[in-house]
């Protein structure tokens, strides 16, 4: 629901484009009790995909682990030096961190958990 505004008025610009993209128009009371009282539209069902995850290569997260010692070493360093795609690298990190074998630091350094 919106009140439509002086189009000349900047102030009324989002009311109007509420308006024009599908708002109710609100003129009275009468308009908002109107609005209430009719029941809402359902939106279309959206079908839902679920998206198949890929657990990191054994072979890729042990050579990251081989890599990764007690000091930190940047990510991208780890990138080229395991000639694998970046999305790959980034993916075995991930998972190495939520299993917390690996600790995140600033700047996008990564460290082995103790």
């Amino acid at each position: 629901m919106a009140v439509p505004g002086n189009p000349m008025d900047g102030r009324a610009a989002g009311c109007n484009m509420l308006i024009r993209d599908g708002a109710t128009l609100i003129r009275c009371a009468a308009d908002i009790i109107e609005a209430l009282a009719t029941p809402p539209q359902a939106p279309p069902e959206i079908p839902v995909t679920r998206l198949k995850t890929k657990r990191p290569d054994k072979t890729l997260t042990k050579t990251l682990m081989s890599l990764i010692g007690s000091a930190p070493v940047q990510e991208d360093i780890l990138v080229r030096q395991t000639l694998r795609p970046a999305q790959d690298v980034m993916s075995a990190l991930l998972d190495l961190e939520v299993t917390r074998k690996i600790e995140r630091f600033a700047g996008g350094a990564i460290a082995a958990n103790p």
